[in-house]
């Protein structure tokens, strides 16, 4: 439990402050997933393409705001 005090919660403040003044910063594009097919062990490309699939299946709106 101490190192857990002294130590990590210290670091995730610290990383959580430092995400919040990164999403305020004029370079940071706000979008709902990470999409770079280069990078895939990073990106959510398949989670994007699963998730306009089911919204054309459902009839719903698509990220472009066009309906299927």
């Amino acid at each position: 439990m101490k190192y857990q005090k002294d130590v990590l919660q210290p670091e995730d403040i610290a990383l959580c402050e430092s995400v919040q003044r990164g999403l305020r910063s004029k370079g940071y594009n706000q979008g709902r997933f990470i999409i770079d097919r280069d990078l895939t062990e990073l990106s959510e490309h398949a989670v994007h393409h699963f998730q306009t699939l089911v919204m054309r299946a459902v009839g719903g709106e698509i990220e472009d705001g066009s309906r299927s």
